[in-house]
């Protein structure tokens, strides 16, 4: 507590200013504004006052405001610090996946979605982003079965089924993937994604009709949809 005195006789008693800045930068590193948070957060870490356990939040805060600001390297280096300090943090090691996945480092976003999972084995949006992952890196097998993971763990899923559909068609392994795709409409026949997925799968099983009843569903939830577009055009259909 600190007190000064106004006049001669009158003190006024309140909490250091080092507490008030510090509430100061608090509020600033958990509010919604990415420019704020890095403030704030900033000078929480060169504060030196904060324990282990909540530095690690802060740099997480920090590294997620660098991601919505584009400064993808910053926030690695952020979510290293976070899980350096807190080695059982499965969000920010998450989160560290994402953005090697964002920037082609496959690898690396496998390795860290494997961490979060064995330290939150319900981590079912890991398991799904993992999935994306091994795809891109050409693992088929293994991203089959991280969205069988996810179907277990969330039975309506939508985005796991239509994933596992997807796996199968890039294998040409349509006609396994049809079940997957038709349940992926079921479950979010909204979903433009989900039309253009099954109608691909309809084309390679020559199911004309059906492909383009499909791609035309996909266009009418999104006329600008560039996968239906092109499927419209291979069939020689129009919208």
């Amino acid at each position: 507590m600190r007190c000064v005195w106004i006049g001669l006789a009158l003190m006024v008693c309140g909490p250091p200013a080092w507490a008030q800045t510090r509430d100061e930068n608090l509020t600033k590193c958990e509010s919604n504004d990415p420019d704020a948070q890095i403030s704030g957060c900033t000078a929480l870490i060169q504060s030196g006052q904060e324990p282990t356990a909540k530095l690690a939040v802060v740099y997480y805060i920090r590294g997620n405001a660098y991601d919505r600001k584009g400064h993808y390297d910053q926030a690695i280096a952020d979510f290293s610090r976070a899980t350096a300090l807190k080695p059982d943090f499965a969000a920010a090691y998450f989160n560290r996946g994402n953005l090697y996945g964002r920037t082609g480092l496959y690898d690396q976003a496998i390795a860290d979605y494997s961490r979060a999972t064995a330290l939150k084995p319900d981590f079912a949006k890991a398991y799904y982003n993992r999935s994306v992952a091994y795809v891109k890196a050409g693992l088929y097998e293994e991203a089959i079965a991280d969205c069988t993971q996810v179907i277990a763990l969330n039975p309506n899923s939508d985005r796991a089924y239509n994933g596992r559909a997807w796996i199968y068609h890039l294998k040409g392994e349509d006609a396994k993937g049809l079940p997957d795709a038709d349940r992926a409409v079921a479950l979010a026949p909204n979903e433009a994604n989900n039309l253009e997925t099954r109608a691909e799968i309809f084309e390679k099983l020559d199911e004309r009709d059906k492909a383009v009843a499909d791609y035309r569903a996909a266009l009418k939830l999104n006329p600008h949809y560039q996968p239906a577009m092109d499927g419209m055009e291979r069939l020689g259909a129009t919208p």
